[in-house]
């Protein structure tokens, strides 16, 4: 028998080409920082939190950039704790790159995404 190998394999690499769409559901129930890490991590992009020096006693202050552009900061958070801090700059880093993300005001996980 004679197969025709390319028919098989061109309609098999075809099908591996189709992109899915991304769903950003697996967001929901999260905290700020799992969220904003996992939906950079699904478009390829690397958040950079950054500890900012701020005067002894008055708390915390982180920033948020992406893909090691300092320079480029695209959120900051202050709190009186470095968890609350980093959550804050998160929570603000992940309005900013998807508006309309709305979070829970006691918890901080997020319960709606942009329809």
């Amino acid at each position: 028998r004679h197969y025709n190998y390319n028919s098989q394999f061109s309609s098999h690499r075809r099908q591996v080409k189709k992109k899915k769409a991304r769903s950003d559901e697996s967001l929901l129930g999260k905290t700020a920082l799992s969220a904003l890490y996992e939906f950079c991590n699904k478009r390829q992009r690397n958040p950079v939190l950054q500890q900012q020096d701020l005067p002894s006693q008055s708390g915390f202050e982180f920033t948020v950039a992406l893909d090691f552009e300092e320079d480029k900061t695209i959120a900051r958070g202050r709190g009186s704790s470095k968890t609350g801090a980093k959550q804050l700059a998160s929570r603000r880093a992940l309005e900013a790159l998807l508006p309309g993300v709305v979070f829970d005001d006691v918890s901080g996980i997020v319960v709606q995404l942009p329809p």
